[in-house]
């Protein structure tokens, strides 16, 4: 075929030509453009004919290359059984530099854990869908003075022993996480994607057993005017957190919001470069045992869902920290079934149910900045135990009666360098003392106060490896004061991301 092709170009090139309509065609210019006169030179027809041929050569040699690059990257696939994910070499993190990526032409993107190219990394199935595993490997070891209940992260002391040392150290790697990003096909403008984060904490962590616990699974739909959310998700209820070594960001000692399930709406009004707002509203699980998980406490499910709500306003221009100024207003509602104990024989035990009406309020702020910010929040609730209210405690279990606490917490940064940061904070969680009772009537009673001050510093060697070092003083107030306990915490952490 090739030869035919060039005998005729060489009889075009000979001057092979017909009359149309009284004048002299020549194909020469007209096979490739305009038709040419009479009057074209052999020179230009021969020079128009080189540069078409200049043109498919190198269209072939492009086409080359792509069947090329294609037959090894179906040589390179994996199929599973079920022959729907096909898992490349986008296993392999990213070489090239934030400017983009040379092979797949995307830019590589930051994600909660390090720089990476997506392309590279997803695991690619059918309709659209897209899997970046991340993760870390994360080893903790942990000094105080005063006994605390989990191995792994600090919420709030123990009862105080007299005279017996309370000094103990721990080393754990239940913080290491396996994790998945998902991003989904585009439907009329509107994105889907997802999240699913798991640590070894066990499915109660504050009961020291290790074991997979599922931390956030959501999937959601989104534009740039709406957001749609479904699964386990972080609570809209006190929604931002410190930064901290320990992983409880301070949880139970004036940071509150802990994950659960929720269905969520969150409206986005963007007013101007330097003015957006967004309106948020979810129905949550009530209940949750992960970490409080005494009913007389913690409450029961009474078939309402919690109503959760939070108007948030960002003002400034967006910078690579994001906006420089937030504040945001949320609050819940909802109802727990409660069980009135009675008091037998020195024990107590259960009784008639009750309603008890679930509450709260929370004001946040941000102030971002390159090199200095401020973050916090303040807030009062009550029966929000499941929040990390009040310490965890939602109801007095003598009098069923819903305990009400105020808190807060607050903490200023600095960005040494672009690897190395600091962070100083405060916060505390005070019941209202008139609530509490005593789960068990010879023990310390429900704690009435819990405060911490920290301050840490953290490194980022390189975008993958990462250390930490905090200093933290706690104390832990109880019904029976003689039970206070106070102590001085140190903490230091490793990770790998990957």
């Amino acid at each position: 075929m090739t030869r035919i092709t060039c005998l005729f170009v060489l009889a075009i090139c000979l001057g092979l030509t017909e009359k149309t309509s009284g004048q002299t065609v020549s194909y020469a210019a007209g096979a490739f453009g305009q038709p040419a006169t009479s009057e074209t030179s052999f020179e230009e027809r021969l020079q128009a004919i080189e540069d078409e041929n200049a043109r498919l050569r190198s269209e072939s040699i492009q086409l080359r290359a792509e069947t090329d690059r294609l037959r090894e990257l179906i040589d390179s696939s994996e199929i599973n059984n079920a022959g729907d994910i096909e898992q490349t070499s986008f296993l392999t993190p990213s070489p090239h530099s934030c400017d983009g990526c040379r092979d797949c032409g995307e830019t590589n993107r930051e994600g909660p854990l390090g720089r990476f190219c997506f392309e590279e990394m997803a695991w690619k199935k059918g309709n659209g869908w897209k899997i970046v595993p991340f993760g870390r490997l994360r080893a903790d070891y942990i000094y105080s003075s005063a006994a605390y209940t989990n191995d792994a992260v600090i919420v709030f002391l123990n009862p105080r022993s007299p005279g017996i040392s309370e000094d103990s150290t721990s080393l754990t790697a239940k913080q290491s996480q396996i994790n998945f990003a998902l991003t989904g096909p585009t439907y009329q403008g509107w994105e889907t994607g997802g999240i699913v984060l798991i640590n070894f904490m066990g499915q109660q962590p504050l009961r020291n057993f290790s074991g997979a616990n599922i931390v956030l699974a959501y999937g959601e739909i989104k534009n740039d005017g709406w957001r749609v959310a479904f699964g386990r998700m972080l609570d809209l209820f006190g929604p931002i957190n410190s930064t901290t070594v320990n992983q409880m960001q301070q949880r139970g000692a004036g940071n509150i919001g802990i994950y659960r399930g929720a269905l969520n709406i969150d409206r986005y009004l963007t007013l101007s470069d330097t003015h957006k707002w967004t309106l948020s509203g979810r129905i949550s699980q009530p209940d949750i045992s992960d970490y409080a998980a005494v009913p007389l406490i913690n409450g029961q499910n009474n078939g309402w869902p919690n109503i959760e709500a939070r108007v948030g306003v960002e003002l400034g221009a967006t910078q690579e920290f994001g906006r420089p100024i937030e504040v945001g207003i949320s609050g819940v509602v909802g109802e727990l079934q409660a069980v009135l104990p009675a008091i037998a024989g020195g024990l107590i035990l259960p009784g008639a149910d009750e309603t008890i009406q679930v509450g709260g309020a929370c004001i946040d702020a941000q102030i971002r900045g390159e090199i200095f910010g401020f973050r916090g929040e303040v807030w009062w609730g009550k029966s929000a135990g499941t929040y990390f209210v009040a310490s965890l405690q939602s109801i007095n279990p003598e009098t069923d009666q819903a305990i009400e606490s105020v808190g807060g917490w607050a903490e200023i940064y600095c960005n040494l360098t672009s690897c190395l940061k600091t962070h100083v904070g405060y916060g505390l969680d005070d019941p209202r003392n008139d609530d509490l009772g005593f789960l068990d009537i010879t023990g310390p009673g429900q704690i009435s106060f819990n405060d911490v001050a920290w301050w840490n510093v953290i490194y980022n060697v390189t975008d993958h490896f990462e250390v930490g070092l905090e200093v933290s003083h706690r104390r832990t107030r109880f019904l029976q004061s003689a039970n206070d306990n106070e102590g001085t915490q140190c903490h230091v952490s490793t990770a790998f991301n990957f």
